[in-house]
């Protein structure tokens, strides 16, 4: 017993100190080991998450970890309502919290929820990911636990994703008709 616990101490200490190293400083090493680290991090967050969900009506939880560009994280839950539109998925909670301290640019999301299969974001959080990121670079962890998941990117999620683009040429072709 005494063993284990040395062994958890060391653990739970090491784990924590370079996964906050990778966060600041990227991955040094070209294995990608460190990048890995990450989305452990970004799992056990969408993990602790999922315990704040407020899921009455489905009893399903579902928790969310959004890594931005500089380095910070943001978690969501899922918040249900009496009046089901008026819930709000985990990852776009997630977003709106990042958003709303003035993050815009995003580089993964971990999800996990109370399923046995992994869960990808719903349309609309596919969409909300896809005003802030490139979907060929924004990676999307599909987590059932902290050791067994699935990458993918937001494209592969949703290839030709409405977004910006969209609306400037519609207002570039408005322009030149005029």
């Amino acid at each position: 017993l005494y063993l284990w616990i040395k062994f958890y101490m060391f653990f739970e200490f090491s784990h924590g100190f370079f996964l906050e190293n990778s966060l600041k400083y990227g991955c040094p090493n070209e294995d990608g080991k460190e990048k890995g680290m990450v989305y452990q991090e970004l799992i056990a967050q969408a993990v602790k998450a999922k315990e704040s969900a407020y899921a009455p009506y489905s009893n399903f939880r579902v928790g969310a970890a959004l890594l931005t560009k500089s380095g910070k994280i943001y978690t969501g839950c899922n918040v249900e309502n009496a009046s089901f539109p008026a819930g709000n998925c985990a990852e776009r909670t997630a977003v709106f919290k990042a958003v709303s301290e003035g993050e815009r640019e995003f580089q993964a999301i971990a999800v996990n929820g109370d399923n046995e299969s992994y869960l990808p974001p719903c349309g609309i959080c596919r969409q909300v990911l896809a005003e802030f990121c490139n979907p060929d670079d924004f990676q999307v962890v599909l987590a059932k636990g902290q050791a067994d998941y699935q990458i993918m990117t937001l494209g592969e999620l949703l290839p030709q994703a409405f977004g910006p683009e969209n609306l400037n040429a519609k207002k570039k072709q408005l322009e030149t008709t005029e």
